[in-house]
């Protein structure tokens, strides 16, 4: 399987961000694990997946090293960042991530 990614890093924290907007990949937990992984792995802090999803403009979800999902404020402030750049929000955006909604 070949996958695209987007390495980020805010306040000492990496991310590895996946553009998934067309929902077209799907990672098992063990991979997530492998790609976190330092050792083995691209290594980061977290993994981000940037989604669609009905009735918002898109949708975070943030996995921690060990394959659990959490949410992290760098990791979010870094998705926003990716989404801006790609000119995919102008001023306002709604998202959904794992503790509720943002308008931002």
């Amino acid at each position: 399987m070949q996958l695209y990614f987007y390495k980020y890093q805010l306040s000492g924290n990496s991310f590895i961000l996946i553009d998934n907007l067309k929902n077209k990949t799907s990672l098992l937990k063990s991979q997530i694990i492998k790609l976190c992984d330092y050792s083995f792995g691209v290594g980061s802090d977290g993994l981000i997946i940037l989604s669609s999803v009905l009735g918002m403009d898109f949708e975070i979800i943030f996995y921690n090293p060990d394959g659990s999902l959490s949410f992290c404020a760098n990791g979010s402030l870094c998705a926003l960042h990716f989404l801006k750049k790609k000119n995919l929000f102008i001023k306002i955006v709604f998202l959904k991530h794992l503790m509720g909604f943002i308008r931002q």
